[in-house]
């Protein structure tokens, strides 16, 4: 379809037209078009509905975990992953957290703990990270 894979991102495809430009960002199975001219952007959304087996879903307004709010007024487009952030709180039991005072004080001198770590524990320390990551590097 023309569109140049770029190298900041592996999903992002851009296709340059006179003054106009068309974003395509593919994540697996997740295709989303955006542009500054939006018959063009439509005219190469059916071109690819028409290459692959896909649904047209109407205007963006979440893309993997991101909510995405548009002010035509204001020429602006927000991104924000408040419903992800609540699920990982949600799916972790992290609702009624228990504060703790930082920075440690003066003269904590911590020891190595010598015991085995328990796997499940280690898997969820995983999960709770990388989901933490996930919306610090999304948005």
């Amino acid at each position: 379809m023309g569109f140049q894979h770029t190298s900041a991102d592996p999903g992002t495809y851009v296709k340059i037209i006179s003054q106009d430009i068309i974003i395509l960002l593919v994540y697996v199975d997740d295709a989303l078009f955006t542009g500054s001219n939006k018959q063009l952007v439509f005219s190469h959304k059916k071109q690819f509905m028409q290459q692959w087996e896909s649904h047209d879903l109407g205007e963006a307004k979440e893309y993997l975990g991101m909510c995405i709010t548009r002010d035509q007024k204001k020429r602006t487009i927000t991104l924000n992953q408040c419903p992800y952030a609540e699920k990982v709180v949600k799916c972790f039991q992290l609702e009624n957290p228990k504060g703790k005072d930082v920075p440690l004080p003066t003269g904590y001198n911590p020891k190595a703990y010598e015991g085995k770590c328990d796997p499940s524990l280690h898997t969820r320390y995983q999960s709770v990270i990388g989901s933490l990551l996930y919306i610090m590097l999304g948005t």
